[in-house]
């Protein structure tokens, strides 16, 4: 699924549509195996317990993500679709507010749910800029 029509679904949904869609992308999500949910790849900040595990970074950064909430595991399936695909650069210049509100979750999830989904972000930015940073030494 491509991150395009994930955000003109959300755009077109709202209220209890809009969380049932997530609920849906959930389903839709790989997840993690069980033995690289570890503390490397935990998102700390994040109200469940969730994880992120970058599977591949060159050319192109390719990630799973996956949480014991449904609809955080839904979210985080869109943070999946939208980094997918691209190069670690792009990734390292995205915007987490910006992100948030273009899929136009701002006003719809809590607080608690945006942290977890910015702090998810920070990781993916904090693991890549190791792994670039390993590479040029």
């Amino acid at each position: 699924m491509d991150f395009e029509s994930l955000k003109n679904n959300l755009q077109i949904l709202d209220g209890s549509d809009r969380t049932s869609y997530l609920i849906d992308l959930a389903k839709k999500s790989d997840g993690i195996p069980t033995d690289e949910k570890n503390d490397v790849n935990r998102i700390w900040g994040c109200a469940s317990i969730s994880y992120i595990k970058i599977k591949n970074i060159d050319p192109l950064v390719h990630i799973n993500t996956d949480s014991e909430s449904v609809l955080v595991k839904g979210l985080l399936f869109i943070l999946d679709c939208y980094v997918n695909g691209k190069n670690a650069n792009e990734i390292l210049s995205i915007n987490e507010k910006e992100l948030m509100e273009e899929i136009g979750m701002k006003n719809i999830v809590t607080s608690q749910r945006m942290n977890g989904f910015y702090s998810a972000i920070v990781l993916l930015k904090k693991h890549l800029t190791a792994n670039l940073n390993s590479k040029q030494a």
